[in-house]
């Protein structure tokens, strides 16, 4: 315990105006999983997403929820082609920096996007929703033998693949993290699904062992975080997947697709000039873009805010004050409604009344 009180000190020490208080409560939302209101929030409804879900649930067909989710599929589907972004790919002329126009269509079509998974994976799900802490280990383990041979509508492993090949996974992770989170706790844990989740942590661990300062990488590296963060997420799957493989087994198993995610290239040889720019390549994430995607950030950002003088940032405190009035205008206030008083009672009733 002393060594650990010691190691926080040196740690203050060395962070200038840094609230000790602040860095305890950030390091217990970092180390603790919490369900509501927190880093690690599952997504909810809110707004007039939150009609469409009660809308759904009031429905109650099997049928209507069918034809619902092949329609958001075909949207998904069409929404997340690298074919919807060549025209203005093809129009950079070799220059990674993006203009206003494709970076508002990016960000449009990626929070569409990831509505529209976030409705899929609710409707996935709704037929299997459980409390995992109130049902044992050895249903659970059943619930996942009875439905070991499950498979989604869409194959969301060939989907994150083609993301590789194309260097589009700045548009796919985004809303295939959305969608696994609307996930119940059996169905995440399916063998399908965790063939889909060990893609997943190889991307994650390309990223982190070949990190640039890239808001493209960034904005994967965070929403992945968020997923194997979230309370009914396989924490230790991660874990197990990491002592058990290793990245050149996995590369060798899925050959040279995955070279780009490390080398942020689909051939190392392509560089700079080759003729057409991909998805991943070009400058298109910023501060927006990340924040409004990775809403957790400013909880960060205002957990590690200071209030130094050096900071812009200056409470300002309003001390409420009684008002103290002079002893001469109280005596007069006084013997006026004295004189009224004595006037009104002169007078008949009505005459009251009227004044009032």
């Amino acid at each position: 315990q002393d060594e650990t009180i010691n190691e926080q000190a040196s740690i203050l020490s060395s962070l200038p105006n840094v609230d000790a208080e602040k860095l305890h409560r950030l390091k217990a939302r970092l180390i603790t999983k919490q369900e509501n209101n927190a880093l690690n929030s599952t997504p909810t409804f809110t707004g007039h997403q939150e009609f469409y879900k009660d809308f759904i649930l009031a429905s109650g067909s099997h049928v209507f929820y069918e034809h619902l989710k092949n329609t958001i599929i075909l949207e998904i589907n069409q929404l997340s082609a690298s074919s919807t972004f060549n025209d203005f790919l093809e129009n950079e002329e070799n220059d990674f920096n993006v203009d206003s126009t494709m970076r508002n269509s990016y960000f449009s079509n990626l929070k569409f996007l990831r509505m529209l998974a976030k409705f899929l994976g609710f409707i996935e799900a709704l037929s299997y929703k459980m409390d995992s802490k109130m049902v044992s280990e050895g249903i659970i383990k059943a619930e996942i033998d009875t439905r070991r041979w499950y498979q989604p509508n869409f194959d969301l492993k060939q989907i994150v693949l083609r993301a590789i090949k194309e260097n589009t996974l700045i548009l796919a992770i985004p809303w295939m993290v959305k969608y696994i989170s609307m996930l119940d706790y059996v169905t995440i844990r399916l063998p399908y699904f965790e063939s889909v989740l060990e893609i997943l942590f190889y991307i994650y661990y390309a990223i982190n062992t070949q990190w640039e300062p890239n808001p493209n990488k960034v904005i994967i590296k965070f929403c992945l975080g968020w997923l194997f963060e979230l309370p009914h997420f396989p924490s230790e799957s991660y874990y197990n997947w990491l002592s058990n493989t290793s990245s050149a087994d996995i590369s060798k198993r899925l050959n040279s697709n995955w070279n780009h995610v490390q080398n942020g290239k689909t051939d190392s040889n392509l560089g700079k000039n080759q003729l057409t720019p991909s998805l991943d390549d070009v400058e298109i994430v910023d501060q927006t873009i990340l924040y409004t995607f990775c809403p957790y950030l400013e909880g960060f950002r205002k957990l590690l805010s200071t209030n130094s003088l050096n900071s812009g940032n200056v409470a300002k405190h309003i001390t409420p004050l009684s008002t103290v009035e002079n002893s001469v205008d109280v005596t007069e206030k006084k013997l006026k409604c004295q004189l009224e008083e004595a006037f009104f009672n002169c007078q008949p009733v009505s005459v009251r009344k009227t004044v009032e």
